[in-house]
């Protein structure tokens, strides 16, 4: 029998966010940082390694974060200078334009406008922008990207009719 009880996070600033996924946990700090703990095995705590972490640790090179989301074993941030980077398993391109990799620290997402908000799916990712469109990309087998197709999508591509 397991027993939950719910622990303080020691060493962490004040949590503002907090992003549960299958393979790891994410929390957003009143300083603007991210840390994050679990799994590891696809670089998704974004520490540099693919170790375990039964800890949180800070995610490496992000600042002044507004929004950290997690998707399945990959999350994604947005910075208050309106860009996303995402780390962990690009499976479908979802984290970036190399599918099939670990991607052990945050990478920019590359040919995306400006961006508001911004959510994380299972294998694919949107964001609405600050001109009030959305992007999408990732894994795309059941349309979930709105392009008409049933292609994933390496790189963000804009969901013609919204607004």
């Amino acid at each position: 029998m397991v027993i939950y009880n719910p622990t303080r996070l020691a060493g962490v600033p004040l949590v503002l966010e907090v992003a549960p996924s299958n393979c790891s946990t994410c929390v957003l700090t009143e300083d603007r940082h991210v840390w994050c703990w679990g799994d590891n095995d696809f670089g998704d705590v974004g520490d540099g390694t693919t170790e375990i972490r039964a800890t949180p640790v800070p995610v490496a090179g992000l600042e002044r974060v507004r929004h950290v989301r997690t998707g399945l074993c990959h999350n994604c941030a947005l910075l208050e200078d309106d860009t996303v980077w995402c780390w962990g398993w690009s499976n479908e391109g979802r984290v970036r334009e190399e599918p099939g990799r670990a991607i052990l620290r945050p990478t920019r997402v590359m040919n995306l406008p400006p961006a508001r908000s911004l959510t994380v799916g299972r294998n694919h990712d949107c964001v609405v922008t600050t001109d009030q469109e959305v992007y999408c990309w990732g894994q795309n087998d059941h349309g979930q990207l709105g392009d008409g197709t049933t292609t994933d999508r390496l790189v963000p591509r804009r969901v013609e009719g919204l607004r």
